[in-house]
C-alpha cells in the first residue's frame, strides 16, 4: 500500500467514510478499536513512526478517559446505533 493511500484508508477503516468519521470521534472502544487499526494499515507503507506515535498517544487519549479509577467503564453502557 502506498503512502499516498493512507488518507482513503483513514477514512473507510471503519466500514466507509461517515462511519470512519464517527469512529475516530468514539470515546468508547470503537475508538480505542480505531486507533488500533490505522495502527496496523500505517505499517503496510513502513509508517512505523505514525503508527508508533498513534499508539503511545492511545493510553492517555483513549484508555484513560475509557476506564474510570474503579474499573468502570461507563460509556460501554452507552446504546449505540449500528447501520447495516
Amino acid at each position: 500500500m502506498s503512502a499516498a493511500l493512507m488518507p482513503l484508508v483513514r477514512e473507510t477503516v471503519a466500514v466507509g467514510p461517515e462511519n470512519g468519521r464517527q469512529e475516530v470521534k468514539a470515546a468508547n472502544n470503537h475508538g480505542t478499536f480505531y486507533d488500533l487499526q490505522l495502527a496496523d494499515f500505517a505499517l503496510f507503507p513502513h509508517r512505523e513512526a505514525f503508527a508508533k506515535k498513534l499508539l503511545a498517544e492511545s493510553p492517555e487519549k483513549r484508555i484513560a478517559a475509557q476506564i474510570e479509577p474503579d474499573g468502570r467503564q461507563p460509556l460501554e453502557k452507552t446504546p449505540r446505533t449500528f447501520q447495516a
